[in-house]
């Protein structure tokens, strides 16, 4: 029959809470406590004499370790995480601090805690409320700048009507085109000017001015050739 192995070796808890508590100390902002990083603190202790003992590796990271087990917990309670624009904001559990580093009486301890929740309570409230805002600015921006756009849209469209109104303008002017009031409603508006007035008001109101100038040669806009199968081809050129 085999023996078992030797029996993991159990340090004074108070000790090592000491080594965490002054290794989170110098290591000033970080979100968790990593097994290799307190390991390394922990080593560099005892190798300045600081600490009595020496702790592995093993200690720190294997299942079911003090050191690894105690890291666990501490990273479980020690704060909780809030993400904000993708980053976080550590919020110090206020029970786990006094009651690690706190050496008063129970019933002292639970005046202190009770006096300092009331400041977590009023960050968490706050880190609420940032959130909530932080969600409404994104919002108000997307809708900036889609109005932005549609400005920037709307103004291309505007100069696109004064230039079809112009070159309308000067079309009426061409005798040869005999264009009598392009503006002249029902059975006397002639193919042309009808297909003028349905694509002002569409996505390309400049289509039907466009085509003209394509499919027809226009000199200074004045002097349109005859053409086939083009929108003038009505007028009888």
């Amino acid at each position: 029959m085999k023996s078992r192995g030797r029996k993991p070796k159990i340090y004074p808890k108070d000790i090592l809470l000491k080594i965490i508590d002054d290794f989170l100390r110098n290591q000033g902002d970080i979100q968790i406590i990593r097994y290799k990083e307190i390991f390394l603190y922990a080593l560099e202790e005892y190798n300045k004499g600081i600490l009595d003992f020496k702790l592995s590796e093993d200690f720190w990271r294997k299942p079911d370790r003090q050191g690894k087990l105690l890291v666990d917990e501490i990273n479980k309670k020690r704060s909780a995480l809030i993400e904000n624009n993708n980053q976080y904001i550590e919020i110090i559990s206020t029970n786990d601090v006094i009651n690690r580093l706190s050496q008063d009486t129970p019933a002292t301890k639970k005046k202190i805690i009770n006096q300092l929740k009331v400041n977590e309570y009023g960050y968490r409230k706050i880190s609420t409320r940032y959130n909530q805002l932080k969600e409404k600015e994104a919002k108000m921006s997307q809708e900036i700048a889609e109005l932005k756009a549609e400005i920037v849209n709307l103004k291309d469209n505007n100069e696109i009507y004064q230039n079809v109104l112009f070159q309308w303008a000067n079309l009426s002017s061409v005798k040869d085109l005999g264009l009598i009031n392009l503006i002249t409603t029902g059975k006397t508006r002639s193919a042309t000017v009808e297909q003028l007035f349905q694509d002002i008001f569409k996505e390309q109101p400049n289509k039907a001015i466009l085509e003209l100038n394509t499919d027809n040669t226009i000199d200074n806009v004045l002097t349109i050739t005859k053409t086939k199968n083009t929108l003038i081809e009505d007028l009888d050129l």
